[in-house]
């Protein structure tokens, strides 16, 4: 089978893409537990950045194959997961020494979601994560809260938050970077803020307060979780779920958080799933994948690359992430169209 190696973890991201290169080995074989599946689509997340810059929460032993989700179909299964055979799932994996930018891949039955028949396979290729992410954050919020404030609103988790907390009547703060960035339509429009106006603070400190904002989520730290915090009002929260900045969280005023009673939390997608009851999991999938059919949620894909064409696909990306995510692809020809995102 073939996939990208990364050979050494390096903070450069150009660095970085250029040292990964297609290798080709045997396919491995599933051990007890585990299913062999045979990508069709996997995602390049923020996450899989900070991963190849080894700045992600762990280090996999290198050489190590990026990718902590895709989709595509069970071709071989080990003791215990006879059930998955031949099905097709939505697939993520973090620990595991392999990844999803391969042609074949091993992961846990556990890290598996069986796809209704009607789930597109693009939109699959981005559901174990995102739309998880979204939808537990979704619930911190709901009947909380009367107002959100999203940074890095043109992201997908914040335009799947924005869909749900839209059609739930909760007020929405949208803070981009870009003021042409694309962060959803109709209601969830009504306050979008660019954090490089000059009059971005005191803008967040009127609608925060107007609107009873007192609940943010932020993806991307550094300085701007304090901007977010101090301009709260008294009893807020935010939530760190990302680090899209890759600096420490700052800009934090002391007496915010002492005398404002303000507080700073975590969210982690795993943590989330193991909290969950048995078959409570399998309940929130049918779920999402239901609103993804219906087109009620959806991902925006804004390119689709052969797997050998990686570098130039996460280039793309990495130049505009808020235009939707890129897929690679094992089984597609340069030029050949698959569905609606581009081909190139």
């Amino acid at each position: 089978m073939k996939y990208i190696e990364l050979p050494t973890y390096t903070l450069n991201i150009v660095r970085a893409a250029k040292s990964m290169s297609m290798k080709e080995k045997p396919a491995p074989h599933p051990g007890k537990g585990q299913v062999r599946i045979r990508i069709r689509y996997a995602p390049c997340n923020p996450s899989d950045i900070s991963f190849i810059q080894g700045r992600y929460g762990f280090q996999k032993p290198l050489p190590a194959t990026p990718g902590f989700e895709g989709m595509g179909t069970v071709i071989e299964t080990g003791e215990g997961t006879e059930s998955l055979d031949g099905k097709r799932v939505s697939c993520f994996s973090q620990y595991e020494s392999g990844g999803t930018w391969s042609e074949e891949f091993i992961t846990s039955a556990s890290n598996c979601i069986p796809l209704k028949d009607d789930m597109p396979d693009e939109q699959a290729s981005c559901f174990a994560i995102n739309p998880f992410t979204a939808y537990a954050l979704f619930h911190r919020v709901k009947n909380r809260h009367q107002a959100v404030i999203l940074n890095a609103a043109g992201g997908q988790v914040s335009r799947l938050f924005a869909a749900l907390a839209c059609e739930a009547g909760i007020e929405i703060i949208k803070i981009v970077r870009k003021t042409e960035v694309d962060t959803g339509s109709g209601d969830e429009q009504r306050h979008v803020i660019n954090q490089h106006d000059a009059d971005f603070l005191p803008r967040l400190k009127a609608l925060a307060s107007s609107l009873n904002a007192t609940i943010a989520l932020d993806a991307v730290g550094g300085s701007m979780t304090g901007d977010m915090l101090n301009n709260m009002p008294a009893g807020s929260q935010v939530i760190v779920y990302g680090g899209l900045s890759g600096k420490p969280l700052g800009n934090i005023h002391i007496l915010e958080i002492v005398f404002g009673n303000k507080t700073i939390t975590g969210f982690d997608l795993n943590q989330w799933i193991g909290s969950l009851a048995k078959d409570e999991f399998h309940d929130i999938s049918q779920k999402l994948q239901e609103m993804f059919i219906r087109k009620k949620l959806t991902t925006k894909i804004q390119g689709i690359y052969p797997l050998g064409n990686f570098e130039k696909g996460l280039f793309r990306y990495i130049k505009n992430m808020s235009a939707g995510k890129i897929l690679f692809s094992p089984v597609i020809d340069p030029g050949v169209r698959t569905g609606p995102p581009p081909q190139v």
